[in-house]
């Protein structure tokens, strides 16, 4: 875990010294949310371009690189960051794998007092997987 935390500022270094980093660490509702639901998340939102990039566990095994997100709500009370998740394979139950063609994240960042609330939607299927957690800015 200490080397994906590493690799997450590393990997946000390079953008700008205006811009908001947040860590957050995030618990599924129930136990069984893990896997879409990583521990850690980092936002970096540049409020200066509007540019907003995420990394965590499951974007560094897919794309090896933080990708862009965008702002779905930006209000006095929270944020709303979106991003979208492809190629994500999967064991079945039958012991094969499968293809999670888009998985959308809704990432909110309570202002106040950065309490983190997430939602993960696997389009296709019928579940929503839900989590909440913490942010610091780093």
């Amino acid at each position: 875990m200490k080397h994906l935390v590493f690799a997450g500022v590393v990997a946000l270094a390079p953008f700008s010294a205006i811009a908001d980093t947040y860590k957050c660490e995030v618990k599924p509702d129930t136990g069984h949310e893990d896997w879409l639901i990583p521990s850690v998340t980092f936002i970096e939102h540049d409020k200066a371009t509007g540019e907003v990039v995420v990394f965590d566990g499951l974007i560094k095994e897919i794309y090896g690189q933080p990708i862009e997100a965008r702002i779905s709500t930006d209000n006095a009370k929270r944020t709303t960051y979106s991003w979208n998740v492809s190629g994500l394979k999967v064991g079945t139950t039958e012991g094969g794998t499968a293809m999670m063609q888009n998985i959308v994240y809704k990432f909110t960042i309570v202002k106040a007092n950065l309490q983190a609330r997430t939602s993960v939607k696997p389009l296709g299927f019928l579940n929503t997987f839900r989590g909440k957690g913490k942010c610091s800015i780093v």
